[in-house]
């Protein structure tokens, strides 16, 4: 009431008063109200390394808030990476030494330019706060399927904080851009696990020439794998399941000659030919096996 009498000249102010009021007017008054709730909340729970961390907030008015906010979040602005070093960063930096002093910066924190700060922070470790946003997000839009767990646990923070922006913008017919999140989960690479090793050194204790890289990555290795199990013959149940693709008429006879001799490759060849035949022969068209290209085993004619 105190700040409506700057604007409303009464002895008394009633709703009536309020209604009258102008644009001009009812924005000056609700800027010179004290800061909200929301507000005082926000910035004490502010870093106490964070150079703009008022003092006291609950003395700000609203608009001295949001203009404080506003700068602290770097709204609507774009940064040039060879520019000097923000607050935020300052204050993040600052943090993370506190909890981990054998970091190595690259430099004084004070002259690291906005770039270097920003590729600091973004290779470590994610917060618990960062990963259980995440763990949400990837919940509510139904991805972990696009996100598996060896992802999960290797991300970056710069790379949970483009994940979480993925998953928060929607377009508006709700759904998230699910291509660009598939681009930034390939980027993701980390170590090879101990599983994958251990299947590798199954391989070669069968025999397998199958070689790793010097410090082999999850995905190294997996396309290594996937190119040695193609290698792989069928087993039993495989060759079980071929001969009822032969007897329903969806993959020619000439197949189960040596079919302890197909590879998986091979087998992998066959089943979508028996997939695309069966539709054919469901849609009322005779089966055609010549349709899709199968494989042929060595010393079959063609």
């Amino acid at each position: 009431m105190e700040v409506a009498k700057q604007f409303i000249d009464k002895p008394t102010i009633g709703p009536d008063d309020f209604c009258n009021l102008n644009q001009y007017q009812a924005r000056e008054i609700f800027n010179a109200c004290p800061a909200t709730p929301n507000q005082i909340e926000y910035f004490l729970a502010m870093s106490d390394n964070h150079p703009l961390k008022p003092a006291h907030p609950e003395r700000m008015t609203y608009l001295e808030a949001r203009e404080l906010r506003d700068k602290i979040s770097m709204r609507g602005k774009t940064i040039d990476p060879e520019g000097p070093i923000i607050a935020n960063q300052i204050a993040a930096i600052r943090d993370e030494m506190e909890r981990n002093p054998s970091l190595e910066l690259p430099g004084p924190v004070e002259k690291m330019t906005y770039g270097e700060a920003r590729e600091f922070l973004d290779n470590l470790s994610p917060s618990e706060g960062q990963m259980k946003k995440l763990g949400y997000l990837i919940r509510e839009n139904n991805v972990s399927d696009l996100i598996p767990s060896f992802i999960r646990e290797s991300l970056k923070r710069g790379q949970v904080s483009k994940m979480i922006d993925l998953l928060v913008q929607k377009d508006r017919h709700g759904n998230i851009d699910t291509p660009a999140l598939e681009k930034l989960v390939a980027q993701v690479d980390p170590p090879a696990t101990p599983e994958q090793l251990e299947t590798v050194r199954a391989y070669q204790e069968n025999g397998s020439k199958i070689k790793l890289p010097k410090n082999p990555t999850y995905r190294q290795v997996e396309h290594l794998l996937n190119q040695e199990y193609e290698k792989q013959t069928i087993d039993q149940a495989q060759i079980d399941i071929l001969k009822g693709w032969v007897a329903k008429g969806t993959v020619e006879a000439k197949y189960l000659k040596a079919p302890e001799k197909l590879t998986q490759a091979e087998y992998a060849q066959l089943h979508l030919k028996h997939l695309e035949n069966s539709r054919a022969m469901n849609a009322g068209t005779p089966a055609a096996p010549s349709m899709a290209k199968a494989p042929e085993m060595p010393g079959m004619s063609r």
